[in-house]
């Protein structure tokens, strides 16, 4: 690659730059696409499941790259007909335009999308791989001109007057060729972190269970348990079902909650929104002054608190005393060591949500959790097995973050390298991909 010194420059203003090489023009999107808006047809069964396929913001956020054949719904002919939406052809950039703002791909087939998304069309000869790397690179920037109350979205107007630097055709496809080629070996770093990370998870919860579920002893006698979820304990060890082992407190919500808005003093209230399901830790983010605080019953510092709906099972541990909503539950521990019951817990997750009851949105009640059974080993046991436990699972912590780390660093770098090649930076003239077949494929 050619350094920057070795090709002119001038300024101008696009959203990703204030200077483009010489060769290069900052134009708006309306001079290179047309800017197409969708729909959503009726619910008529004759509108949906056709052969067309059908785009919505959610289909674009869940995407690993650029490309897009399919949502997860298609709609017939006569559901295009019934809506404003438009079929675009293959090679159409679909941006999302609102929740979340700046989500795309590039439409493998022809398609529609819903009123969330905008297809930019192509009216002249350009490489439209280019223009989705500079706007994947563009969020921060496509979101600063959302409108809304409700919601934030930007209109076709606002899209179509978006410029970006626009290098000569034949220099898009080169720079779009590169950064597959790049990008694609800083994906495949990324996911082998990732994978390493699910390895550390799972080892973490192997440790927990191995530990709660066997003890540390080697070769100690076991015995039935008696109860599936947990199999065989060791044989010096009972098994107590939760109200046994603590006291339960569902939580409650204040009735005047708004005059907690700006309060950053008081006693803390926490939703299930709050916990830290990694660490088990819970960070509040709403203060109750001191005339809420008398409408809810408080627990103390220790506390464990389990989520009854949504995350049912995720198990966390009070660092103070504080007050929950009503879709936890919290155990104030007794005659049990707080953080062996903790890591019990944590455990036990499948259990927790196997006791939820409820079709349309299961519910971990306070009677069911306080009859979930957990191993119960003597005292000074439960004790190590907690000490074992924490010291374990900060090793195991600090090896995860430490790929989150990675992680991000890998993901700031293919961001640099993909705003250096489409502002000019880099001088991608003459590079040439490993497969010289590339170039003239893209081309």
């Amino acid at each position: 690659m050619k350094s920057r010194s070795r090709r002119a420059f001038y300024p101008t203003r696009t959203a990703l730059s204030d200077e483009i090489p010489a060769q290069w023009h900052a134009l708006p999107l309306k001079r290179l696409f047309r800017v197409v808006g969708g729909s959503t047809p009726p619910s008529n069964s004759e509108n949906w499941d056709g052969d067309i396929a059908w785009v919505t913001p959610g289909d674009l956020s869940g995407l690993n790259g650029f490309s897009i054949s399919s949502g997860k719904r298609s709609i017939t002919e006569q559901g295009v007909q019934s809506c404003g939406t438009s079929l675009v052809p293959r090679g159409s950039i679909i941006v999302s335009t609102r929740a979340p703002i700046g989500s795309l791909a590039v439409a493998e087939r022809e398609m529609c999308t819903n009123q969330g998304c905008k297809a930019l069309v192509p009216d002249r000869r350009v490489n439209s791989r280019f223009f989705a790397y500079a706007l994947s690179i563009s969020s921060s920037q496509l979101n600063a001109l959302g409108q809304g109350s409700t919601f934030k979205e930007i209109s076709g107007d606002t899209l179509g007057a978006f410029s970006l630097p626009v290098p000569p055709f034949e220099e898009q496809c080169r720079i779009a060729a590169f950064l597959d080629y790049e990008t694609a070996r800083i994906d495949e770093l990324v996911h082998e972190q990732e994978r390493l990370q699910r390895l550390i998870e799972e080892w973490r919860h192997s440790i927990i269970v191995q530990s709660v579920l066997g003890g540390l002893r080697e070769n100690v006698p076991l015995r039935d348990s008696g109860f599936e979820s947990l199999g065989h304990i060791p044989a010096h060890w009972t098994v107590k079902p939760t109200k046994y082992l603590g006291h339960l407190v569902t939580g409650t919500t204040p009735r005047r909650l708004a005059d907690a808005d700006g309060v950053v003093e008081g006693l803390p209230w926490v939703r299930p929104d709050d916990f830290d399901e990694w660490s088990g830790a819970v960070t509040p983010r709403t203060f109750l002054p001191s005339l809420l605080a008398s409408e809810v019953r408080s627990v103390p510092k220790g506390s464990l608190l389990v989520s009854c709906i949504g995350r049912i099972g995720t198990t966390v541990q009070a660092g103070d005393e504080l007050a929950t909503n009503q879709q936890i539950t919290a155990i104030v521990p007794r005659n049990v060591h707080p953080r062996y019951l903790f890591y019990a817990l944590r455990s036990l997750r499948q259990e927790l949500e196997r006791n939820a009851v409820g079709n349309v949105i299961p519910i971990l009640n306070a009677s069911r959790l306080s009859r979930i059974v957990v191993p119960f080993p003597p005292r000074e046991e439960q004790r190590q097995i907690a000490v074992f436990l924490d010291g374990e699972v900060e090793r195991l912590n600090a090896l995860f973050h430490h790929q989150e780390k990675s992680i991000l660093l890998l993901r700031e770098r293919r961001s640099a390298l993909i705003g250096a090649a489409v502002t000019g930076q880099l001088d991608l003239r003459d590079w040439q991909p490993p497969d010289s077949r590339v170039m003239a494929e893209v081309v």
